[in-house]
């Protein structure tokens, strides 16, 4: 019997073990998961930033004419050249 308590003493002391390195796992990932968690919103942030300033960028850049007229391009239209609609002979 001192046997059989000895070896149930051995198991539950391994089982400890385990328990506690698990314990110390999941603190470790908790932490993990926490610095990334900020990690992320701070990325996201920073997206945001981004794309005001693009925005912002885009909303400055001529548009249509103003965009030919600011590269020295003629803004007109290009003439239609008349078809012959009776085909060729």
């Amino acid at each position: 019997m001192d046997q059989d308590l000895s070896e149930l003493e051995g198991r539950i002391e391994q089982l400890l073990g385990v328990v506690r390195k698990l314990a110390e796992q999941n603190q470790s990932l908790r932490a993990e998961l926490d610095q990334a968690a900020i990690q992320r919103a701070r990325l996201q942030a920073r997206m945001g930033e981004a794309r005001t300033r693009v925005q912002a960028v885009l909303d400055r850049l001529p548009r249509g004419d103003e965009a030919q007229l600011a590269l020295g391009l003629n803004p007109e239209p290009l003439p239609i050249e008349a078809s012959d609609s009776q085909g060729a002979h």
